[in-house]
């Protein structure tokens, strides 16, 4: 998750999908809760509001953080100030993408 705001207020006063939402388009309502529940897991938003208030160590990514996006969890979620930079995306991607190429070299090797 990357944000700069920090919510004021009561954090429990936030709601994903507005009440006349939940209303006029229910399932665009589900729809939201569904990718919430994808991206957070069992965590409520009031939940994550709170500890991005709380987490103050950083307000913007460094490539030291590297590595707290290697093993993404939804118990441990990563609260930014800002996003990655696209070499830091790219080189956590693909990383891992060099053994997989190796496995299929080493099967067309032996198929030679």
């Amino acid at each position: 998750m990357w944000t700069d705001t920090r919510a004021d207020g009561d954090c429990s006063a936030y709601c994903l999908v507005p009440p006349a939402v939940e209303r006029d388009d229910p399932q665009r309502a589900k729809e939201v809760e569904d990718s919430w529940q994808e991206c957070f897991g069992d965590w409520k938003l009031a939940d994550l509001l709170e500890r991005s208030r709380r987490e103050t160590r950083r307000a913007t990514y460094q490539p030291g953080d590297r590595d707290e996006f290697r093993h993404p969890s939804h118990d441990q979620p990563v609260l930014l100030g800002e996003l990655p930079s696209e070499d830091d995306l790219t080189h956590l991607a693909l990383e891992d993408a060099w053994q997989k190429v190796l496995e299929a070299l080493k099967e067309l090797d032996a198929k030679d």
